[in-house]
């Protein structure tokens, strides 16, 4: 496991690391621009005006009627935060003690840095908050109804059935939800989507440049999550499988190895990080018994989950059932695709011990619904091509609509739900720090609670209690947040602030059973006060 400067340099390699595969996906986007624009070129005029109005549809429900809050508690703030820590100190770790834009205390943070980085970038342009991550999930949402058609146009080759694809992915209650918070397993959505449309068309193509996009954009979703991590590993077994590949490797073996090898040897990061999170956190590796136990306690739920109208589209998943026949008995390579992928991570989900999907762990479910979306158009265009009658085709679209108003509508409470209990602290620390000084210092249990909100100087409750670096701050102001007593830190750690420090109640929020409100405290040391 990496310590001490082996583990710094490593928290700073991260970030470059990752904006130079930003960068290579980037050159191969635009080094293959003919040819991706030349696999939509027979979509039609009217269609991409059809497809605008929807993205304008999508647009506005993300932007103006969703919340745009933490949804996932505690690790919605984390992740933000690591994006702030890239972009204030130019590592991949969270900090304990910050004085400007230096770190002194760098901790290990167990999560990958692919979408932090995407926030450091976009934090570079906008004003580097927690709003602004809200937004830019809201911006990315709006972009995977676009990236839903081109892949469903890509693998149905049928224009209509593309657009009503995009209008109902835009409209999936799990999706839409998250779309105004911060999650990420929501962006692995949206790099899986883009994996999988080079990935088709590398399949049509037999393109060497394909072929590497197709890698560069599968090794950046790697660094999404943890378990995306094993993606690599997944589509070898697919390739296995494809006579398209089967012919392109032999034809072309060295650039294969050579290409593969790369691949696996730009992984080990991952892989080191999923090895010392394992150590850190024991539930990242169970016992096989518990791994079962947790699956079979789960899989009920979790298969009841796609058939909840309260959360879910019914004639989504009725469509994608029927998707899942039609590509068993005509597309057996696009079935074991897209039915790999969903098995995977359904099962790797499940048997997590906190993989039942309810509350905010239904985030686990959204990188299910590209395979599931895939087996949805396929259902709808089976549908579709035994409708010759044109009145007929009027009158089942008309009741699909019907069906699928009612049941989104009914979904409406899930998606406008409040999750977050630090609101109401939160809105005091925005109304409360513009009484802040510039040069003060936040402390808290962990920069995440406040940097998202507020840009100042940073300490620890853990590294206030230390002498040595209470001896660099002392002679600075120290603003407490406390948005909850069980975050301030253990209880030894609570008593030596209780014994050197004051309580000057800035913001209050609530009062709670315990001896503080919760809310925003000035300390101010006991013999200075006096």
């Amino acid at each position: 496991m990496l310590t001490g400067e082996n583990l710094e340099l490593f928290l700073h390699f991260l970030p470059h690391f990752m904006r130079a595969i930003l960068l290579l996906i980037l050159f191969f986007i635009f080094y293959n621009r003919k040819v991706i624009i030349g696999a939509f070129k027979g979509v039609s005029g009217r269609t991409w005006l059809i497809l605008f109005l929807i993205i304008i549809l999508g647009f506005s429900l993300r932007f103006f009627w969703i919340n745009h809050e933490q949804i996932v508690a505690t690790d919605g703030e984390g992740w933000v935060e690591l994006g702030l820590a890239i972009s204030d100190y130019g590592a991949h770790g969270f900090c304990g003690f910050t004085s400007g834009n230096d770190c002194h205390s760098l901790s290990y943070p167990t999560y990958p840095p692919g979408y932090p980085t995407l926030l450091s970038v976009v934090f570079i342009f906008f004003e580097a908050t927690e709003k602004t991550a809200f937004y830019f999930s809201a911006f990315m949402g709006t972009l995977m109804i676009f990236l839903s058609f081109l892949f469903s146009y890509l693998w149905i080759k049928k224009e209509n059935v593309a657009l009503l694809g995009a209008f109902v992915f835009g409209l999936i209650p799990p999706i839409l939800k998250f779309s105004g918070g911060v999650s990420m397993e929501f962006f692995a959505v949206f790099f899986l989507f883009l994996t999988l449309i080079s990935f088709k068309l590398f399949l049509e193509k037999k393109s060497k440049s394909l072929f590497l996009l197709f890698l560069s954009l599968l090794l950046y979703t790697s660094y999404i999550r943890p378990e995306t991590a094993f993606l690599p590993f997944v589509f070898l077994v697919i390739f296995a499988f494809q006579k398209e590949f089967k012919d392109f490797f032999s034809k072309n073996k060295k650039f294969f190895i050579y290409s593969i090898g790369s691949l696996l040897l730009f992984i080990i990061p991952a892989m080191v990080m999923i090895y010392m999170g394992a150590q850190i956190w024991h539930d990242w590796s169970p016992t096989i018994t518990d791994t079962i136990n947790h699956f079979l306690d789960h899989l009920p739920n979790n298969l009841f989950f796609f058939v909840d109208a309260s959360l879910n589209l019914l004639v989504f998943t009725l469509f994608a059932i029927i998707g899942v026949s039609v590509s068993f008995l005509k597309e057996k390579r696009e079935f074991f695709i897209f039915a790999f992928l969903f098995l995977f991570y359904f099962g790797y989900y499940t048997a997590f011990e906190v993989g039942l999907f309810l509350d905010q762990f239904i985030r686990y479910t959204l990188i299910l619904y590209v395979p599931l979306f895939f087996f949805f158009v396929q259902g709808i265009t089976f549908f579709v091509e035994r409708i010759k009658n044109k009145r007929s085709r009027v009158f089942c679209v008309f009741i699909f609509i019907l069906l699928f108003v009612g049941n989104f509508v009914y979904t409406i409470p899930y998606i406008l739900e409040e999750e977050n209990f630090y609101n109401p602290a939160k809105d005091a620390l925005y109304k409360a720090k513009e009484k802040i000084p510039e040069d003060a210092y936040m402390v808290a249990q962990e920069r995440k609670f406040v940097r998202p909100i507020i840009n100042r100087n940073f300490i620890s409750i853990r590294n206030l209690t230390i002498q040595e670096n209470y001896n660099q701050i002392k002679n600075k102001r120290l603003f407490l947040f406390n948005p909850d007593i069980n975050l301030m830190g253990n209880s030894q750690q609570r008593a030596v602030l209780y014994k050197e420090y004051d309580f000057l109640l800035l913001k209050n929020i609530f009062r709670n059973n315990s001896k503080m409100e919760a809310g925003i405290y000035e300390l101010v040391e006991k013999e200075q006060k006096q």
